[in-house]
C-alpha cells in the first residue's frame, strides 16, 4: 500500500514471481487496507517476534 496522504491517488502495488500488479481502484484499496489491518492485529509485538524467531533459529541450528 502506498498512502500518499492526498498528494496523489493511493496505490496498491504487489510483486510476485510472475510480475507485478497495481491498482488505485477504491475497492482494491479498501480490500488491501482491511487485510493489512487484520495482519497487523494478528502480528506479535516486535520483542516477541524477535524472541520467536530466535527460538526457531535455535531449533534449526545444528
Amino acid at each position: 500500500m502506498i498512502d500518499t496522504a492526498g498528494a496523489l491517488p493511493d496505490l496498491v502495488y504487489v510483486e510476485g514471481l510472475r510480475g507485478h500488479w497495481e491498482s488505485s481502484n477504491e475497492h482494491d484499496l479498501q480490500r488491501y487496507r482491511r487485510t493489512w489491518d487484520i495482519l497487523r492485529a494478528l502480528a506479535l509485538p516486535p520483542r516477541e517476534s524477535r524472541d520467536r524467531i530466535a527460538q526457531y533459529r535455535e531449533r534449526l541450528t545444528p
